[in-house]
């Protein structure tokens, strides 16, 4: 138990580390050309709620404060927001960006950690170390407020600010592009991806009660 606790511990600031270098680097801070537009993207958000999560629980754990329905809710919603990081990123924006961007780097340094290896650990951390049985039918819906919050943040401040840094649109994503693409096909584009996820928060839910 002991061994086990030392590994969880271990793993959790693995996680820690490699958001703080996917970050550092996503950010532009490691070459001093830092710009807070970064935290426009879901994926710098969904590192930095990831980041926040594992260092959150780490500390509570250090006074001996469990973690509670809250933590377990919310570690639900951290599981499912890097998730689609991870898949929104490969199987969606990898395409569209080698169709634009000629020698994209798909695993650059910020790319790989933020992308792939965050995802990834926190995953494999949930399956191997975490309580299971945590998740309730209707946390899906819940979980799916995130993502819905997150969209209409970014339709304010597209209304309201200018172009993003380094971009010519004032939206961090070509499929949520009102300016480009319209508002019926961005209203679909989101109503598929708000089905997309509340299916892959059952799919969690399912696996959750399958391993407890």
């Amino acid at each position: 138990m002991i061994c086990m606790s030392i590994l969880d511990t271990s793993v959790k600031i693995i996680i820690i580390c490699v958001a703080a270098a996917g970050l550092y680097s996503g950010s532009g801070m490691a070459h001093k050309k830092f710009t807070r537009d970064v935290f426009i993207y879901f994926t710098t958000l969904s590192v930095v709620f990831c980041f926040a999560y594992f260092l959150v629980f780490i500390v509570l754990d250090m006074f001996g404060i469990g973690g509670g329905s809250l933590m377990g809710f919310i570690h639900g919603a951290v599981i499912l927001c890097v998730t689609v990081t991870m898949a929104v990123y490969h199987l969606v924006l990898i395409p569209n960006l080698r169709s634009r961007i000629e020698n994209f780097k798909i695993f650059s340094l910020p790319n790989l950690c933020m992308h792939y290896a965050v995802p990834l650990l926190t995953i494999a951390h949930w399956v191997i170390f975490s309580e299971k049985g945590q998740f309730t039918y209707y946390y899906p819906f819940l979980w799916t407020v995130f993502f819905l919050v997150y969209f209409f943040a970014v339709i304010i401040r597209a209304k309201a600010g200018a172009c993003i840094a380094g971009t010519e649109s004032k939206y961090p994503y070509y499929f949520i592009d009102i300016d480009a693409i319209g508002f019926k096909k961005t209203a679909r584009n989101v109503a598929a991806l708000a089905a997309v996820i509340v299916a892959l928060g059952y799919v969690l839910v399912f696996v959750d009660s399958l391993l407890s």
